[in-house]
């Protein structure tokens, strides 16, 4: 949660401070590599869940998304009805969620930098 409140207050003060016309994000690595993140765009799905368009926010990034939305579900079952989610692998199939994880950050990255391109 605190992570959420010091992200909301960094946008609301690049919003305010930002000079018009400026290049400059709020992503740290597309400034220093001129290339997105695999975060990229996470800000604007943000800001377009809230004004209710959920298919603009995909398309901004997928991976993050569906990642928000699943955390949030998590989040809904944890604080407002007391159930812990557990998923329970054995290590064999625990290497394989992680393995299609990182697969699906790669090519979550990939379909950002084609969607965003360079700057």
């Amino acid at each position: 949660m605190a992570a959420v409140v010091v992200w909301a207050a960094l946008v609301g003060i690049f919003v305010v401070v930002k000079p018009a016309g400026s290049d400059v994000t709020l992503c740290m690595f597309r400034n220093a590599t001129g290339l997105p993140c695999p975060a990229c765009g996470s800000t604007r799905a943000a800001f377009a869940v809230a004004d209710g368009r959920l298919l603009d926010a995909v398309l901004f990034n997928p991976f993050v998304t569906i990642a928000a939305v699943l955390g949030a579900a998590w989040l809904v079952l944890r604080v407002g009805f007391a159930r812990r989610v557990v998923i329970d692998l054995p290590p064999r199939a625990r290497v394989l969620v992680w393995a299609a994880l990182a697969a699906l950050l790669g090519a979550n990255w990939i379909y950002v930098i084609v969607r965003h391109g360079p700057s």
